[in-house]
């Protein structure tokens, strides 16, 4: 279910996906893209931003990010198969980005297959005989307070959403990936506003997608 709209710009954008943090509703970002080239630099004057830039979120300084030089249309052409890890790492590198002024790009129909990291197996420690211990009288546990929220957005978390394709000529087109399971009832969203390193600027557009 969608709501709202925003406008891409031709002439280079940025678009961030976010949630309201399980928690305490802050913004919680998810994926952010640019086709503006380099992130601007957090605090500025807003007027600064334009409506081509943004900061980029402190959320995706490690993970979830792409930024690419400005081109109308672009499409995400590398592995579709691997770790979460991997493929987030693909998604951002712009080596397998394909971009163009003159062609829209066609959405990818294949689905991304998470996989398992593979993990050593344990190896094998001598044996010894058996170490008498001394019995004590049973203590009392304390008490566990009870396990906190999940933290992010019901358990997502930075560049578990990516977006791998942008047509910004007309009509605009935004596809995203979901490298972990979205929670049902969710909302999510997605703007071309810009970020000023602690909130949106709001002369743009938001698009709310419930999951």
């Amino acid at each position: 279910k969608f709501a709202g709209s925003f406008a891409l710009s031709s002439s280079g954008d940025t678009i961030l996906v976010y949630c309201l943090e399980s928690r305490t509703g802050n913004t919680f970002h998810l994926g952010g893209f640019s086709f503006s080239g380099d992130w601007a630099y957090s605090g500025l004057d807003v007027s600064s931003y334009g409506t081509a830039f943004s900061a980029l979120p402190a959320d995706l300084g490690d993970v979830g990010a792409v930024t690419l030089p400005e081109k109308d249309n672009y499409v995400y052409t590398g592995p579709q198969v691997g770790t979460k890890e991997e493929i987030q790492t693909s998604i951002s590198s712009t080596g397998y980005w394909s971009g163009s002024n003159t062609e829209r790009k066609d959405p990818i129909t294949t689905s991304f297959t998470i996989t398992s990291p593979i993990t050593p197996a344990p190896s094998l420690a001598p044996t010894s005989p058996p170490t008498p211990v001394p019995t004590s009288p049973p203590t009392l546990a304390p008490f566990a307070s009870p396990s906190p929220l999940l933290a992010g957005c019901n358990g997502l978390d930075a560049g578990d959403i990516m977006i791998i394709l942008v047509n910004s000529d007309n009509p605009d087109v935004v596809a995203l990936a979901a490298l972990s399971d979205i929670p049902e009832g969710i909302d999510l969203y997605m703007t071309d506003n810009a970020w000023t390193g602690s909130t949106f600027r709001s002369n743009e557009g938001v698009l709310k997608l419930t999951i």
